[in-house]
């Protein structure tokens, strides 16, 4: 007799992204939004890719506050489609273009340096 046993399905885990703060313990704020203190964990947006970057404000009492946007910008692409010559197979036809557009990938994490006020 041949089988397999199918236990419960176990969902993939979601795609988190660390932000910390030297020192830990600051108000973070994603796109204006209050997230937590730091070091806080949020969700990955999709494939950890965005349109935009994210923009991170750190605050923290007898600190400056601090605003980054995190996220590796990607340019455009134009990418030329071809199609097979009827004459040389290896050598195709440009028949056009397609744009890849421009993207940003995140990282997961971020450690976000804070400097005392003066």
């Amino acid at each position: 007799m041949f089988g397999c046993a199918i236990g419960p399905y176990v969902a993939p885990p979601t795609p988190t992204i660390t932000i910390n703060t030297i020192p830990s313990g600051a108000d973070i704020s994603i796109q204006g939004n209050y997230i937590g203190k730091s070091p806080v964990v949020i969700t990955a947006p999709p494939n950890y890719t965005g349109t935009e970057p994210m923009k991170i404000e750190a605050i923290l009492e007898g600190y400056e506050p601090k605003e980054v946007l995190f996220g590796d910008y990607h340019p455009p692409i134009a990418e030329v489609l071809t199609r097979p010559s009827n004459i040389f197979l290896a050598d195709p036809i440009p028949v056009g273009t397609k744009t890849i557009p421009a993207y940003y990938t995140f990282r997961n994490s971020i450690d976000i340096k804070l400097y005392p006020k003066k």
